[in-house]
């Protein structure tokens, strides 16, 4: 399903599109996998638009939300709002990947200075 040719890459991640808004014919709305190799991470950021809704599909980490700290495995699901500052990280032993759903999304809409 999934061709390592089509991950694009990023710091402490990879990120996959599945479907974008002209797959779905729904303006906005993007749905790809994201996975973080064990003993990486994700920096905090935040969208000013985009909500995020994450279902874990394989491994474990921690899926950091505002000043919360979840600790995930696969079958768990979490929604990220507009503004929340979020993160991950992996320091178990295995891939962790999850399935992000966003809404409203826009190319450019992620912030990475979060003080």
């Amino acid at each position: 399903m999934t061709n390592e040719n089509d991950w694009i890459k990023g710091e402490g991640y990879r990120k996959k599109v599945l479907y974008d808004e002209g797959d779905l014919s729904s303006e906005g709305v993007r749905i790809q996998y994201v996975e973080v190799d064990a003993g990486d991470r994700v920096s905090p950021h935040y969208h000013k638009a985009q909500t995020e809704v994450y279902n874990v599909q394989r491994g474990k980490a921690i899926l950091g939300i505002d000043d919360v700290d979840y600790e995930v495995e696969k079958g768990d699901t979490l929604i990220c709002k507009s503004g929340q500052v979020h993160y991950v990280i992996n320091d178990f032993s295995e891939k962790f990947r999850l399935l992000v759903v966003k809404t409203n999304y826009k190319e450019g809409d992620s912030y990475w200075e979060v003080e």
